[in-house]
Order: structure tokens, then sequence, then C-alpha cells
């Protein structure tokens, strides 16, 4: 997860694909942070779609959907 381009923090998917900040105050995430939320390519995949998605922290749950092309 990157806020204003710095990599404030990262998770890896479970079996399901979801995946979660367990505490977002450790990280420095506040309600109204802007910020993205960016695949890394695992191997045996070329893209996501899409790449990255953006959203306005507001210290509730984001639901984000991305596709392993």
């Amino acid at each position: 997860m990157n806020s204003s381009a710095t990599v404030i923090g990262m998770a890896t998917t479970d079996a399901t694909g979801f995946y979660y900040f367990a505490d977002t105050s450790t990280i420095g995430l506040t309600p109204g942070t802007n910020c993205s939320l960016n695949v890394t390519i695992p191997t045996g995949y070329s893209s996501s779609t899409p790449a990255s998605q953006t959203f306005t922290w507001s210290a509730n749950s984001v639901v984000g959907n991305f596709m392993l092309n």
C-alpha cells in the first residue's frame, strides 16, 4: 500500500485472495489519507487488471478486486 508514493505497508493474500493490514495506526495510516494498492505479479502470471487501485482511507474495510492474467 502506498501513500504519497511511499510504501507504508505490504500484505500477502491468503488462499482465497484476501489480504489485510492488522493495525493501520502502526504504519501511519490515518483517515483521509489518499492511498493506492499495487499488485506484485507472482510467477506464472504476466499482468494484473487493474495494475493498482486508489482510495481514501476512512478506517473501514476497503474492497478491491484484481484479476491476474
